[in-house]
């Protein structure tokens, strides 16, 4: 999105429904946002803190560049901002139904959160959190 008006500061930038932002938050878990640069491709992410508002829009504060245009885009990076790394330690299998969910579009990622740590909680095993759960199949 391109936002103008204002030559400079933060603006509190919103895009709509998750499903509108092609992901795959088995690997890229963390919603932030990236400026465009000189050609309008998206930068590094700003690793912003996002919330996610009553319409499920993802918000977070940018701050605009003093061009008077500043190209906004949604990312999905890795928690650390390193290059993702499929895990190859040892696994807990661990099997848990979640129900209420009427299609895979409706499962957002704070619902994912939720049922990831609840999934943690239910391992009792010290140190394993909601990061340490990998969901490989919704």
């Amino acid at each position: 999105m391109a936002v103008q008006g204002l030559k400079s500061g933060s603006v509190k930038v919103c895009v709509g429904a998750l499903r509108e932002i092609p992901k795959c938050v088995l690997k890229y878990p963390v919603v932030d946002f990236a400026l465009g640069d000189e050609n309008d491709k998206p930068g590094a992410p700003l690793t912003l803190t996002t919330t996610t508002d009553k319409s499920d829009r993802i918000c977070g504060d940018v701050n605009l560049q003093p061009s008077g245009k500043t190209m906004v885009f949604p990312v999905m990076r890795t928690e650390n901002m390193q290059p993702y790394v499929a895990y190859n330690g040892a696994k807990v299998k661990k099997g848990m139904t979640l129900s209420g969910i009427a299609s895979k579009e409706l499962f957002t990622l704070d619902k994912m959160r939720a049922f990831k740590s609840s999934i943690a909680a239910s391992i009792k095993v010290s140190g394993v959190d909601e990061s340490s759960v990998l969901i490989t199949k919704v």
